[in-house]
């Protein structure tokens, strides 16, 4: 679960600059198909990704049902990269992507991690009286090989979705809430659900 979320997390700290810093919630949904030890399960996660406007903070917390168990994982930003594409008749996107390699022995947690996703420029209210440009909604792929327990390897292949969240956005831009705030709220929202925290 923990090399699901994090993509989204570097974006805006380096394709967008405010003169205000303000925040940005996303909500984010991933589909794995978990493939090893003779098994095949889908795993669905869903998230809250956070994300200050004016600097590299961001957080994403993820949240599952897992063998009847629920569980929530707050993962920071990390080794993510944005690129800006321009298309036809103006038109611009974000483009995140990720790539782990880990060469060493067997008994390394992650082998393989690839994730690509991508969403349109649009502008955005962040704010009562703010608008921002970012994309409304990202779609992309997450590929995995990784040590799923005892030397077995297994193999994740998803796919992602994210979308702007403007009721929380506007909710916490007008409140002038950091990206700690808003992610206080969220840990508080999940354990009101019966969530608990995946160690």
């Amino acid at each position: 679960m923990k090399n699901l979320i994090p993509v989204l997390a570097l974006a805006f700290a380096i394709c967008c600059s405010s003169a205000t810093a303000d925040v940005l919630v996303y909500n984010y949904v991933e589909t794995g198909v978990i493939t090893g030890n003779g098994k095949r399960v889908t795993e669905v996660v869903r998230a809250y990704f956070i994300s200050d406007t004016d600097t590299s903070e961001s957080v994403s917390i993820g949240y599952l049902t897992f063998n009847g168990v629920k569980y929530y994982v707050v993962l920071p930003s990390q080794d993510s990269f944005t690129l800006k594409v321009s298309g036809p008749l103006g038109a611009s996107y974000t483009v995140l992507t990720k790539a782990l390699v880990t060469t060493t022995n067997t008994s390394q947690l992650v082998k393989l991690q690839a994730e690509f996703i991508k969403g349109r420029d649009v502008l955005l209210k962040i704010k009562s009286n703010k608008t921002y440009v970012a994309p409304r909604t990202f779609a992309g792929i997450a590929r995995s090989a990784e040590n799923i327990g005892g030397g077995v390897i297994g193999i994740t292949e998803s796919t992602i979705t994210a979308t702007f969240n403007t009721v929380d956005t506007v909710y916490a831009n007008d409140s002038g809430n950091s990206v700690t705030t808003v992610l206080d709220r969220y840990k508080t929202l999940l354990a009101s659900k019966g969530y608990v925290p995946f160690l």
